[in-house]
């Protein structure tokens, strides 16, 4: 679980994927699904892992521990990066410049990065994922995924991956040896909904701070998955344009409203930024009593939520 600064060499795993791969049963594929659209795989990728000692003193004090002639300590931000070639990638983890360890895939181009201070992922056009310990160990064999990666993101020592196919997978994979399933679930119902034909765009998928999924569309629509129901609730979205409790303003978060500083004003915030227009015309066309309305069944929501 510590940092990435302690890499174990340079060189480390060269030669091409093992032989070995785990194929994960994940969620099926749903007849009819729609299909997550894949973005072109770029000639390079960069991620950060780790944003380093930003404090000028720290780093001075450290610079002042160095024996002499001893180089010291790296203190920048930790980058996952990968070159493609044709059909091979090459991967390198650095910290301020200081190269840590590398690898290579010889048989696929990488799409995505994904990672944390305790662990990095590496996603490749052939539908599988490279997990990796902090020291640059391959943490286990290539595990085989439903279909490409189409959003990732990684929070702690939790990875979530959608595919193009609408499967959703989250692991627990931040210490080595203890990877576990932590959800196994869809995407599809938010894209062949009652909102298709077509829904529109969805552009991020990420973990919440309470670990659960949190999926946002192009209109402003964000979805939570509620793990006790086991389905998708729509936190953020149009419904309450009258509200006294609906702003697109910053400082709203600042003034303390309901949600304020929270993951869920920053979402609905978001939804009303995608809709602005429609806020003002109904707000001409209400009455003091349809605002009450909307404001009482907002506060509903938002305190359920």
């Amino acid at each position: 679980g510590g940092g990435y600064s302690g890499g174990g060499g340079s060189g480390r795993g060269h030669g091409g994927g093992s032989t070995t791969v785990i194929h994960m049963a994940l969620a099926p594929h749903l007849a009819g699904a729609a299909m997550l659209p894949m973005l072109p795989t770029p000639p390079t990728l960069h991620y950060q892992l780790d944003g380093g000692q930003a404090d000028p003193f720290a780093a001075a004090a450290a610079l002042a521990r160095c024996d002499d002639g001893a180089s010291p300590p790296a203190l920048g931000p930790t980058m996952l990066e990968v070159e493609n070639g044709e059909r091979h990638a090459y991967i390198k983890c650095t910290t301020a410049g200081t190269e840590h360890w590398t690898d290579r895939c010889s048989d696929s181009c990488a799409t995505h990065l994904a990672g944390s201070s305790k662990f990095a992922a590496v996603f490749y056009e052939n539908s599988t994922v490279q997990l990796y310990t902090p020291a640059g160990r391959r943490a286990m064999p290539p595990l085989v995924l439903p279909g490409r990666a189409a959003f990732i993101s990684a929070a702690g020592g939790q990875l979530i991956v959608v595919t193009g196919d609408g499967s959703l997978v989250v692991w627990e994979v931040g210490t080595p040896g203890e990877a576990t399933l932590v959800m196994r679930e869809s995407v599809a119902p938010l894209l062949t909904g009652p909102r298709a034909p077509p829904a529109p765009p969805m552009i991020a998928v990420r973990l919440a701070v309470c670990g659960s999924p949190v999926a946002q569309f192009a209109d402003g629509h964000a979805f939570v998955f509620h793990r006790g129901l086991k389905s998708w609730a729509r936190v953020a979205d149009h419904s309450f344009p009258r509200s006294e409790f609906t702003s697109s303003l910053d400082f709203f978060v600042a003034a303390g409203g309901p949600g304020g500083g929270s993951e869920l004003h920053a979402l609905q915030a978001a939804a009303r930024r995608a809709n602005v227009g429609m806020g003002t015309s109904a707000l001409l066309r209400g009455s003091s009593v349809a605002t009450r309305g909307d404001t009482g069944r907002h506060l509903e929501c938002l305190m359920a939520s």
